[in-house]
Formats: C-alpha cells, structure tokens, sequence
C-alpha cells in the first residue's frame, strides 16, 4: 500500500503534463533599438601591432619622375603572447586580418606609413600619390601589402610675382 498525500491541496493539485496553456500574447508595444555586437580592433591593440610589425619598403623613381614601390609589414601573432591577452593562434590571426580590412582609420593610416616610405625612398616630395592596401592572414602572421604610384613633384623656381601699379 502506497503513501496516501501529505495535504489535500497536493492530492488535487493537477500534474504539470495536464495544465492547459494559454495562448501567446499579442505584441502591443514594440522596441525602437535593435542591440547588436560590433567587433573592432582596441586602440591599444592596434598599437601593440604596429610595434611589432616588421617593415619592409622598395621602390624608385622612373623617368619622368614616375614613382612605384610598396611597403610590406608583417607581424606575427605567435610571438605576441607577452603583449596581448587573446589567443595567438590562427584564427585570431584571420579575424584581426578581416577586423583591419574593414577599419577605414586604420586603412587610411596603413596608406600613410607606406606614403612616408615612400617619399623617404624617393628622395623628393610625392603628389598625386595613390594606393592601394591589401590584408591577409598565414598561419598567425599578418601581412599588410602597400602598392604606391606617385609623381614627384618637381621643383619650383622662386620667381617674383608680377608687381601691380595702381
């Protein structure tokens, strides 16, 4: 013979695969902010980056004052660990890889380190100065690749403006 229940209140108390549902409630109020996470790289990690990358430039100058070269930097992720708290492996590489990519500041100032290698290989002030940067990951290491095609800018002869008489 069983147990009989502790109280009545239990002994009527439905099983909870019995209990009828209610139906969903209609939204009457609705939120105007969608939240969402945005990834980017840190200040301070972008900083980390750019100490440790190795840089390598070349160009010249060609007749007509025509300059191409490009500047490569390379940092390897796998030699960070001192430095930053993520894992250096290789898809951390890939995903810092992509988060450059799409950080327009941090391509525009990539743009700018290869413009001043640039102007110091070329010897001379560059205008119309033009890039083109490109970003990929290998392993743990990223590589930055810097195209540049520049005019030089040629020199200007210090002559006297016309004088006006009134």
């Amino acid at each position: 013979m069983s147990d009989p229940p502790r109280s009545a209140a239990a002994a009527k108390a439905p099983s909870p695969d019995s209990t009828p549902r209610r139906p969903m409630a209609k939204a009457r109020r609705v939120s105007l902010i969608t939240r969402q996470i945005i990834e980017h790289l840190s200040a301070a990690g972008v900083e980390a980056l750019l100490r440790r990358a190795t840089r390598l430039s070349e160009g010249d100058l060609a007749e007509g004052g025509a300059y191409y070269g490009s500047t490569m930097l390379t940092v390897d992720l796998g030699g960070m660990g001192d430095a930053i708290s993520d894992s250096c492996d290789v898809r951390t590489a890939a995903r810092v890889a992509q988060l450059i990519e799409s950080d327009r500041s941090l391509l525009r100032r990539l743009a700018e380190v290869a413009r001043d290698e640039a102007k110091r290989i070329a010897g001379a002030p560059l205008e119309r100065v033009a890039t083109d940067v490109r970003v990929h990951a290998e392993h743990t290491t990223i590589h930055v690749d810097v195209d540049v095609e520049a005019r030089a800018r040629t020199a200007q002869v210090n002559t006297p403006a016309p004088s006006r008489r009134s």
